[in-house]
């Protein structure tokens, strides 16, 4: 949890509250955050553990060994704020276990895109990624917790493949994405981060490839085929005047003109050959900066 969730926090806070999970545990990636972030969620304080890194990152290993240390609940749901665990037909999760009971599960990604211009109610499934999924765990049989993929367990278990999906929100809007690349880490090309002056510069000249990596990356996953019907999470719930509060750091026009050459990119990406090739190689192993229109 950072700064740059803060818009969509609630959202996801609530979505969990309502079927039925007793607490959500927010790991703060930077403790110099701390106050700002429990602050804005005060109204919440009773459905929140904080845990708090002892050191500023985003290392999957160190962050998932905190959580699982700390959990005392039965089950552990390791999510991020844009993934929404679709239950439906069932109201709660634990009408939704007497149905698929078990020990471990497997929740499978289906991706989907909020950026204005396609329709969030479709996705595509993930199974081309190399961990298409994240998991839940009984947390009595947790050995370790290595990444937010998947758990060791202490002894051998059976792992449900479970049929409800995990709805992975990339883009809850376009300003999300954007949001991202000023106040997180571009975490395809070795972890790059995008400078606030790159992103400046790319609203500044001419070229529709100079957007950054995340933003290219939104615009192939928003051009994939999307055959599967889903139920989106409430975007209308998403905080606003918060979202725009990020986005005044490089100002309205400029993220107007990116949303302009995002849509110029987007529209001139070839979804055949050369992205077809690509997208078979994982979105993880494209070289994002070598992907122009």
């Amino acid at each position: 949890m950072y700064i740059g969730e803060i818009p969509y926090i609630k959202m996801f806070l609530d979505y969990y509250r309502n079927i039925g999970f007793d607490r959500a545990y927010l790991i703060i990636t930077n403790k110099s955050e701390t106050e700002m972030i429990q602050t804005y969620l005060q109204a919440y304080a009773p459905f929140i553990t904080y845990i708090i890194s002892p050191v500023r990152t985003i290392r999957l290993p160190i962050l998932s060994e905190l959580l699982a240390k700390a959990v005392t609940e039965t089950y552990l749901l390791h999510v991020d704020v844009d993934e929404f665990l679709d239950i439906s037909p069932h109201k709660t999760i634990a009408k939704a276990l007497k149905e698929e009971p078990g020990s471990k599960f497997h929740f499978y990604w289906h991706i989907t895109v909020n950026d204005g211009l396609s329709n969030p109610a479709r996705a595509f499934d993930a199974h081309f990624s190399s961990k298409p999924h994240k998991t839940m765990c009984k947390t009595s049989l947790i050995k370790t917790w290595k990444d937010s993929h998947n758990c060791e367990t202490l002894s051998p278990v059976l792992t449900i493949k479970s049929r409800f999906p995990l709805i992975h929100c990339y883009g809850r809007s376009f300003n999300d994405i954007l949001i991202k690349c000023m106040t997180g880490r571009n975490y395809v090309n070795k972890q790059k981060n995008t400078n606030i002056g790159e992103i400046i510069r790319a609203a500044t000249t001419s070229s529709v490839n100079n957007i950054p990596n995340r933003i290219k990356m939104l615009a192939l996953v928003s051009r994939v085929p999307k055959p599967l019907d889903i139920k989106p999470p409430n975007y209308a719930s998403i905080d606003h005047d918060a979202e725009q509060q990020l986005i005044d750091i490089i100002g309205q026009d400029k993220r107007n003109i990116l949303f302009e050459k995002y849509k110029q990119f987007r529209a001139g990406l070839d979804m055949g050959a050369q992205v077809s090739q690509y997208y078979r190689r994982g979105l993880s192993g494209i070289t994002w900066d070598a992907l122009e229109v």
